[in-house]
């Protein structure tokens, strides 16, 4: 069955570095693909879970000279169903947008008498993003049963 994880490089990957691991890894038996983002110092190795674990790849790693600092997204984070998280972000941003932007929109100055100033109306706006990330925030404190945190081994 094949399974797809991302992992993040120790060592800072360059493009060419970034290439030759993929093209490292794709060679290796029980690996599919491999894909490396110089960028985000990720590589998402697509492989053969009866072959392999994330210890050997982890291994791989090492072989080709480049450490392995762990799991960026837990395998369990995209098998399942999405995690309460996401839903409690989605949550407050509909319920806030779904009454912000009428507010924003004026839609409430006929019948009330409410229109805020164009400025006051955009900073309501950005109130939903602030609203979500404050809420993500919050959320990392949230131990979710499963999933360990960032970089852990």
């Amino acid at each position: 069955m094949l399974t797809s994880r991302v992992f993040e490089a120790g060592r800072l990957l360059r493009g060419s570095s970034a290439a030759s691991l993929q093209e490292f890894l794709r060679r290796q038996p029980g690996v599919d693909d491999a894909e490396a983002n110089p960028v985000s110092q990720a590589v998402t190795v697509h492989y053969d879970e009866s072959t392999l674990t994330p210890d050997d790849i982890r291994a791989l790693f090492e072989r080709f000279g480049c450490s392995c600092a762990g799991e960026v997204v837990p395998c369990r984070l995209c098998r399942d169903e999405q995690p309460a998280a996401m839903k409690q972000n989605l949550f407050w941003a509909v319920g806030y947008n779904t009454v912000a932007f009428p507010i924003a929109m004026g839609l409430f100055y006929p019948s009330f008498g409410l229109l805020p100033r164009p400025e006051i109306a955009a900073l309501s706006m950005a109130g939903s993003s602030f609203l979500v990330a404050v809420n993500a925030l919050l959320l990392k404190r949230t131990k979710l049963e499963g999933i360990r945190r960032y970089g852990a081994r």
